[in-house]
């Protein structure tokens, strides 16, 4: 499916399919709902949030302007533990995690992004998006939140 947005903020949801999600000059929330989507947030200070059944594609994820949404039990259901709330973020794609909390990681060589719900990757990190490579990356760009 393809939607496009106005240049208002608005919500764009997709299907469960491979969606491409274009939004516009607004302030949006892109909703991918599963598949291999891509999306674009366009100008304006943009959420991204999606389904385990992915990892979607951010063609123009900006640091510091847009936010990353992980639900983790979306992705980890029944395994995910009761936390602290506390978690790590780390680049260059390797799981350096401390073990107990979760960990993020974005690895700047290919742009992926990984969450790892343990920490110490006994429980498989999960690719959860594509950004681009080279970007500036910092726990502020992401929300993680224990549904």
């Amino acid at each position: 499916m393809r939607i496009v947005g106005k240049v208002t903020p608005e919500i764009l949801s997709g299907s469960s399919g491979n969606d491409v999600i274009r939004g516009r000059a607004g302030n949006d929330l892109i909703l991918g709902n599963g598949g291999h989507d891509v999306l674009w947030g366009g100008k304006g200070d943009d959420f991204f949030s999606f389904s385990e059944f992915g990892p979607a594609t951010i063609k123009d994820f900006k640091p510091d302007s847009d936010l990353l949404l992980i639900d983790l039990p979306e992705y980890f259901g029944d395994a995910v533990p009761d936390l602290d709330l506390s978690w790590q973020f780390a680049t260059g794609g390797r799981f350096a995690g401390t073990g107990n909390i979760p960990i993020v990681t974005y690895n700047d060589k290919n742009g992926r992004v990984h969450a790892d719900i343990d920490g110490d990757g006994a429980i498989a990190p999960i690719h959860i998006a594509t950004v681009s490579r080279g970007l500036d990356l910092d726990k502020g760009d992401f929300f993680l939140y224990f549904n």
